[in-house]
């Protein structure tokens, strides 16, 4: 990733700001403090004006407090993944509003390590879902310059169906069937449509989109292997590890063991 993540600090204390700013490596991260805000009205200017990737808000704010600013930036930009700063006292109530969206809750006082691993994870979930959107779009782009003299129903079949199965991964069920079914199409058209569009059988897509979140989750998050089976839809642990090792040439606990501390 060249560019680097725009980040927006919003808190009524100066101190808080510029505690936040000196307690992490932003260079480190890929990252730059581009605005601060000491309201949330002045922050919603900001973030039209600046476009951040990343916005720090804390929860108690005069007028306007971090949830209710929080909730209109998620609704406009889904996209921008917002940390909330709370007290103890206040994080039962931050926890419940996690339904908005919110990324994750920093804790007062503000523990540079905490903050470090905070938005490494941040920085990484940024990075995946570029990954995904970029993929969709060349898989898209294949599909229209191969199709663009056939039939326009058939191109955009297969972005509805591309984007169906980045959505549904963890579902168990998933897979030709249940997707002809879900678009009204038979499983032998389906199969031979996705094919000629993708170069991949549907089953061939469901596993390596499957394979690829999974190295993320063994990567970024201290879930047992079996965990991780259940978040991409594999409830069979071992069937898991048959599959992992065929799609990396490792196992688990290998991979896991290779790349989980290289954040």
């Amino acid at each position: 990733m060249d560019e680097k993540l725009r980040v927006i600090i919003v808190d009524d204390e100066y101190l808080i700001r510029n505690l936040i700013k000196m307690k992490a490596r932003w260079d480190e991260l890929g990252m730059e403090v581009v605005g601060e805000a000491s309201t949330a009205d002045e922050a919603l200017k900001m973030v039209d004006s600046l476009l951040p990737d990343i916005v720090f808000t804390d929860i108690c704010m005069p007028g306007m407090n971090g949830i209710e600013l929080s909730k209109i930036i998620l609704e406009k930009y889904p996209k921008i993944k917002v940390l909330i700063i709370t007290g103890y006292n206040e994080f039962e109530y931050a926890r419940s509003c996690i339904k908005l969206g919110v990324s994750d809750f920093i804790l007062k006082p503000i523990n540079s390590e905490e903050l470090m691993d905070s938005l490494k994870k941040v920085r990484n979930k940024i990075i995946e879902e570029r990954r995904m959107d970029s993929e969709y779009h060349f898989l898209k782009a294949q599909i229209l310059d191969k199709y663009k003299c056939d039939n326009d129903t058939n191109d955009e079949l297969i972005a509805q169906i591309i984007r169906y199965i980045n959505e549904h991964l963890e579902d168990k069920d998933l897979s030709l069937r249940k997707i002809a079914d879900e678009f009204f199409v038979s499983k032998e058209y389906l199969s031979k449509l996705f094919k000629e569009a993708t170069s991949y059988t549907v089953g061939e897509y469901i596993t390596k989109l499957r394979m690829e979140h999974a190295k993320v989750l063994l990567t970024e998050t201290s879930l047992k292997g079996y965990q991780v089976g259940e978040k991409i839809g594999i409830d069979d642990p071992h069937y898991f590890s048959i599959l992992f090792k065929k799609y990396t040439g490792q196992t688990v606990s290998e991979f896991r063991k290779k790349f989980s501390k290289k954040t």
